[in-house]
């Protein structure tokens, strides 16, 4: 067997035990991550939440890695089997109690290391790995037994967290996306250019995935409420608009419902929230 074979295989079993092994933190109760959590108490909030956190930073790590330095797509599919087990933990396990905040705590691992991916994969128009990890299901949560899209799922999480993330950052808008990015800046601010526009920017190629899963009233982030999240949004959207073509072929659809439901949902927010279509047409460069 040769050197880079096996190396691969070192790297696929590396990368799945880590998955495996947050996927049972996830699903298995414990003292400082309980399924029946609550608001109550915000240490043991900030507690519980620093404990996904630090469960999660090995596997979140290494994704990202694998995320810049893939340079011939050899991984895509492990990234995305690694993505998959931890989808497939978000469900409660039957016969447990549990709370809102509780469940979602599980998800959070999820929400961390896809932030993780996205931000450095737009950076590094990693098309087909964003577009592959687009495609993942995950089983709809609170008593339901179809399945929705990655991206809407971790939207949803945005708002059902909202009270959770509220209370122990004590901010009001979009509390979870800046926890994300303030936790998730020392996993992948080595391998990006420009940590900031970067993050701005993955964020709303990962939310487009929610408008294309039909769920138009349901997309957010923090680049909606940053005034500095505009100009690297353009850019992006001005200057690579055949790289998007790549991740959504449907994309001039996508970012016709952020011109429109934009001014709707987020009523004065000071981020980006208009001029999207014309932008990625080349009519505006303001």
């Amino acid at each position: 067997m040769s050197e880079p074979v096996r190396y691969r295989i070192r790297l696929e079993d590396l990368v799945l035990k880590e998955a495996r092994d947050l996927a049972k933190v996830m699903k298995e109760p414990s003292e400082v991550c309980p399924w029946n959590l609550g608001l109550n108490d915000r240490d043991t909030c900030l507690k519980a939440i620093k404990y996904i956190e630090t469960k999660s930073e090995r596997l979140a790590s290494i994704l990202a890695n694998i995320t810049r330095y893939d340079h011939q797509s050899e991984y895509i599919n492990l990234v995305k089997k690694a993505v998959t087990i931890l989808a497939q933990a978000v469900r409660e396990p039957i016969g447990i109690s549990s709370k809102i905040e509780g469940r979602c705590l599980r998800m959070y691992p999820l929400i961390l290391t896809t932030y993780s991916i996205f931000i450095v994969g737009v950076q590094e128009r990693k098309d087909m790995l964003l577009e592959s990890l687009l495609n993942i299901s995950l089983p709809i949560q609170y008593g339901q037994s179809e399945s929705e899209s990655l991206a809407f799922s971790l939207e949803t999480m945005r708002g059902y967290s909202y009270d959770l993330f509220k209370t122990i950052t004590g901010i009001n808008d979009n509390p979870l996306a800046i926890r994300v990015a303030k936790v998730i800046s020392p996993w992948v601010g080595d391998l990006l250019a420009d940590e900031e526009s970067s993050f701005f920017q993955g964020e709303l190629v990962l939310k487009l995935g929610t408008i294309k899963s039909n769920h138009t009233d349901y997309f957010g982030g923090k680049y909606i409420y940053f005034y500095k999240a505009i100009h690297p949004i353009k850019h992006l959207l001005g200057e690579f608009p055949h790289w998007l073509d790549k991740v959504y072929p449907n994309i001039e659809d996508l970012l016709r419902v952020v011109d429109e439901r934009c001014p709707e949902l987020f009523p004065g927010a000071q981020g980006f929230c208009k001029d999207a279509l014309a932008t990625y047409k080349g009519k505006t460069t303001s």
